[in-house]
């Protein structure tokens, strides 16, 4: 993101866009590769902790490799970088904003073609992201729970103390608890950094 800076101060105090169109491309490459980057990076941390503690239970696969890390990474920004230069090859293009100092996709045209590269990012962006982020944060919160029940049962079946069963019990509620929260604070944090953006995209676009 610190690219781009650079490009906005000079275009800031000249208060014209100073470095014309190539400053407007390299500030929009710039602006979707870091944004699809960093989105596409939480979801793949969800899907993984969620893959651990949830869906490895019923596959032989049960561990991220650093391979596989490796690997997913690479896809991730291959795919941002792709993205990004779509727009320079005339998959609608970057233009500058309202106050000439910074740039993004074009909005508001009314080509066909520039409109499905917008709802690509919006679905690719922002609606699969935070489908998957959802849907991985109830998995691995569900399995957590299920877990603390076994293990509550298994106490009891081996004859545990019923004030050690109860002490665990307690622990396990409070751990519960905190990783309620944990999993509350980061989607509130994310719909709340991308929501507000990705409604005015849509609403421009749809022209609503």
């Amino acid at each position: 993101m610190m690219v781009k800076l650079p490009i906005f101060l000079v275009n800031t105090w000249h208060q014209v866009p100073y470095l014309t169109a190539i400053g407007c491309e390299v500030y929009g490459v710039v602006s979707v590769i870091s944004g699809m980057a960093a989105i596409w990076s939480v979801t793949a941390i969800v899907v993984e902790r969620a893959w651990v503690i949830s869906f490895s239970k019923t596959s032989a696969f049960n561990k991220l490799k650093m391979i596989h890390a490796v690997g997913i990474v690479a896809c991730i920004w291959v795919l941002a970088v792709f993205f990004s230069i779509c727009p320079l090859l005339g998959w609608n293009e970057y233009q500058y904003e309202g106050y000439l100092v910074s740039c993004s996709i074009d909005l508001i045209s009314h080509s066909l073609m520039d409109k499905t590269y917008v709802y690509c990012l919006l679905l690719l962006g922002w609606v699969g992201p935070n489908i998957t982020i959802f849907y991985c944060s109830f998995c691995i919160v569900k399995s957590n729970r299920e877990n603390n029940a076994s293990m509550i049962d298994l106490m009891r079946a081996t004859g545990s103390s019923i004030t050690s069963t109860k002490a665990f019990q307690l622990q396990r509620i409070q751990e519960e608890r905190k990783l309620w929260k944990i999993s509350l604070i980061l989607l509130i944090v994310w719909m709340c950094s991308w929501t507000p953006y990705a409604i005015v995209v849509a609403t421009i676009v749809t022209g609503k």
